[in-house]
């Protein structure tokens, strides 16, 4: 279907968010610099190398178009976010992520799990929680314009979760 909705994941890694996505009538790209993972579904493509230049491709047309991102948006730095957010501005109707909330409770509560986890992990959590972000900072990151209507949530379990879509 001509008006069927494009979806990009981008930082789609292992594609294990993708699959559980998988469907009929469904469309997926895969953006990351890791090759395609085996269980990546064959109707879908897979875009191995930077987002960037991956997304940048994209025209503005009207054919409407998703973002999903999945822990990957927290590793970007602010002159990289808006870059993404020019791109999604131009070539985007819809985006749905969900990124670690930046609380101090949890990463409090990060330190818990610290005896069952590997150092490389513990390491790893406290960092991501610190770059996370709370309502109102993702959407003034990417700089999207008022024509985005924005709707964001903080889980119990230290989730930000972002869905935005144009008006």
């Amino acid at each position: 279907d001509e008006h069927e909705t494009s979806w990009f994941e981008v930082g789609a890694g292992d594609g294990r968010l993708a699959c559980h996505l998988s469907a009929d009538g469904i469309k997926l790209s895969g953006l990351d610099f890791a090759p395609r993972p085996g269980q990546w579904p064959r109707r879908w493509e897979w875009i191995t190398g930077d987002i960037f230049e991956g997304l940048s491709s994209l025209d503005s047309d009207d054919h409407p178009r998703g973002l999903i991102g999945n822990l990957f948006l927290h590793h970007l730095d602010q002159e990289q976010l808006k870059r993404l957010g020019t791109i999604i501005e131009h070539s985007f109707h819809r985006v749905i992520c969900s990124e670690p909330a930046r609380y101090g409770i949890f990463e409090k509560a990060a330190h818990l799990l610290f005896p069952i986890l590997n150092e490389v992990t513990r390491h790893d959590m406290v960092v991501s929680i610190r770059a996370g972000f709370r309502p109102g900072e993702l959407r003034e990151a990417l700089g999207l314009s008022e024509q985005w209507q924005v709707r964001e949530t903080v889980t119990w379990l230290g989730a930000y979760r972002f869905d935005a879509w144009r008006k």
